[in-house]
């Protein structure tokens, strides 16, 4: 586990700074979760140093490049980049810089729908893909703004600390398993 002295080298702590209540418990967490202080880093940028333990554990799994996504979807370039559009997927924490990241049952689920392709035209699959797509994004949007509302809001305007917020969320999405 990281000391005290590193996470303030790598800007993640301040002990001076008050407005970061738990932040060291939050830090010494995400370690023991296995979380990196490049990764925390990269969430501390992205303003979701709360959040990733939650994400992580709404979408868990390594997060694989393009390239090996389109390797091991079996499908070609073109048509895994249709499907990708289609769906409008987007960045996942965790994923490698610059990409969106995909883990390996995303992967399989494109590589599925892909055989939407052989059952239909390819515009009349790319409609039903976006039309899946959008749903699952209505759906989404519904269940963060839940969310938000009942599991956040109370942290937030109960003056919990960074630590206790983030455990809150990371317990709340457990409940999902």
């Amino acid at each position: 586990m990281p000391s005290v002295e590193e996470y303030q080298q790598a800007g993640l702590y301040d002990p001076d700074v008050t407005d970061q209540p738990g932040r060291l418990e939050l830090l010494e967490w995400l370690s023991g979760l296995g979380f990196t202080i490049a990764e925390m880093e990269v969430a501390l940028e992205d303003e979701m140093l709360g959040a990733i333990a939650g994400d992580r554990r709404m979408v868990p799994g390594d997060r694989l490049d393009r390239a090996t996504a389109i390797e091991r979807s079996g499908l070609s370039p073109e048509e895994f980049g249709a499907i990708v559009t289609a769906f409008g997927f987007l960045p996942i924490e965790g994923a490698p810089p610059g990409e969106v990241g995909f883990t390996e049952a995303e992967i399989e689920s494109l590589s599925t729908v892909g055989a939407l392709s052989q059952m239909f035209s390819s515009d009349e699959a790319r409609g039903l893909i976006r039309v899946i797509g959008s749903s699952l994004a209505r759906i989404s949007e519904a269940a963060v703004s839940l969310f938000l509302a009942d599991i956040e809001s109370h942290h937030v305007l109960g003056d919990s600390s960074e630590f206790e917020l983030a455990t809150a969320v990371y317990e709340a999405v457990g409940l999902l398993d």
